[in-house]
């Protein structure tokens, strides 16, 4: 049974995560080993949760956040509501978007999933023990893969692109090293300094030893 299954009671496929630094490969990876899985005859479905637009999800996230700051209001922040509405914000783009594809598909292929949000609170807000009780709301991946490529080459891509976030650099994607670092059980870890076809065989053949529905 797997998590999805226990945390709504529906035989559902599997949800599997990619995570890692900026330049470190997840949309390429993401979107190869959705093809793999899809050549295989597996029901696929590919899913960049940065790429919905939040737009309609804007006033639900809201509500929840007033409903969330009058029962939390003796430990919120004034400067962390705008953190606590990004939260609500992607908890509800899961609610709405993966877990109904989770239904209906072998397998949900999920290009940055919570632990990737959490880390984009801890750079540009704080990771707080508000903000992780929001997660905690998200059910966790059934394979969590990361990613884990040197920071030099993640800023070698990095530099070939147009244009760059603010957090693409090399003292945040330090500190981003050193947060998944701290949740490194939570992974399975691959070594992603290798050709892509390597990397993508590699992550099929986890997923496929884990079982599918």
């Amino acid at each position: 049974m797997n998590f999805i299954t226990e945390w709504i009671g529906v035989t559902m496929g599997l949800l599997v995560a990619l995570t890692g630094l900026d330049g470190s490969g997840k949309t390429t990876q993401s979107r190869r080993l959705y093809e793999k899985c899809l050549s295989e005859g597996l029901r696929t479905y590919y899913i960049h949760l940065k790429e919905i637009n939040s737009q309609p999800y804007y006033i639900e996230a809201v509500c929840e956040t007033k409903k969330f700051i009058e029962k939390h209001r003796d430990t919120i922040k004034y400067n962390e509501v705008k953190s606590i509405i990004s939260a609500n914000l992607f908890i509800a783009k899961v609610n709405s978007v993966v877990i109904p594809k989770i239904a209906q598909n072998d397998v949900v292929i999920v290009d940055r999933y919570k632990e990737s949000a959490e880390c984009y609170h801890m750079l540009k807000w704080r990771f707080t023990s508000n903000i992780q009780e929001l997660y905690h709301r998200v059910p966790d991946a059934d394979i969590n893969f990361f990613l884990d490529t040197d920071i030099e080459t993640c800023i070698r891509r990095i530099n070939t692109r147009r244009e760059k976030t603010l957090y693409e650099n090399y003292e945040s994607l330090l500190k981003a090293r050193e947060f998944y670092s701290s949740i490194s059980k939570q992974f399975i870890w691959i070594d992603s300094n290798r050709v892509m076809e390597e990397i993508t065989q590699e992550l099929y053949d986890k997923i496929h030893s884990r079982g599918l529905p």
